[in-house]
């Protein structure tokens, strides 16, 4: 949706809409109504705007089309999986964190599939930290958690899932997993290097050295499979100034949403 009348037209109608009556315990997007928890910090952004991570949300309206294989690594509550659902597309989504599945699996249609899951680069089981706080803090590692409880957790890589449930093709991924985005990526390199999906995620280098990886990794690995970075703030090309950038921010805890796309 990048025509600005039809976005003031879309929040227009989210206005009125917030005007009507609404059940307890949900809130109402541009798009539909989310069943939320009052400590979940997607909330209190689609409170004021109607929007949760505005660029992101606009990104994924504009790149996923009809008929895609969307993956939501770290879906959260549903939100993005929800945004990729309205442009009809076949999402699955998975989501470790046993508070923010249950509202996940009530908030997706009965097309998405929902996996309680941790996505990592082997199968077997692990350790996964739930924030005492908000439930999308939760993750692999304590030090991205406040007031943290640890919790087994079956943990699969992608690249088995798509060969298990025999997924033709994934058009688009869809990531935000509290810095262990190079454990997922790791567990999907075949699916990267055979179906160059593009792909949405969050950059956050304490999040990732918590996590046993890094941001130079994690650009090494991308410009190595053919890929190229692009800021979602700034359509900019990635360049490694924007750790130092980041780092400089919020506590040295700074993040930003990039766009992978292939160059073949």
């Amino acid at each position: 949706m990048k025509n600005p009348i039809q976005k003031a037209l879309r929040f227009a109608s989210w206005k009125f809409r917030c005007l009507l009556p609404i059940d307890q315990g949900y809130i109402r997007t541009w798009w539909k109504n989310l069943e939320v928890d009052d400590d979940e910090s997607v909330a209190s952004d689609i409170r004021k705007f109607g929007v949760y991570d505005s660029k992101m949300s606009w990104e994924i309206i504009n790149t996923v089309k009809p008929g895609m294989t969307v993956l939501n690594i770290g879906a959260n509550i549903g939100y993005m999986a929800m945004l990729a659902e309205h442009r009809g597309a076949y999402v699955h989504a998975f989501e470790p964190d046993p508070r923010s599945y249950s509202l996940l699996v009530r908030n997706c249609s009965y097309d998405t599939k929902c996996i309680r899951a941790l996505v990592a680069s082997y199968n077997e089981t692990s350790v996964f930290w739930l924030d005492g706080e908000l439930y999308g803090n939760s993750s692999i590692s304590k030090e991205n958690t406040k007031n943290a409880q640890a919790v087994p957790i079956r943990t699969i890589t992608i690249d088995k899932y798509t060969q298990d449930y025999r997924i033709a093709k994934v058009d688009v991924v869809i990531i935000d997993v509290q810095g262990a985005e190079m454990n997922v990526f790791k567990g999907m390199i075949n699916t990267i290097k055979n179906d160059r999906p593009v792909i949405l995620l969050e950059l956050w280098p304490f999040g990732l050295e918590n996590c046993g990886s890094s941001a130079i990794e994690m650009f090494k690995f991308f410009y190595a499979l053919g890929y190229r970075l692009e800021e979602l703030e700034t359509g900019n090309l990635v360049e490694s100034s924007i750790i130092r950038t980041l780092q400089s921010q919020k506590n040295g805890k700074g993040f930003c949403n990039l766009k992978a796309i292939s160059n073949i």
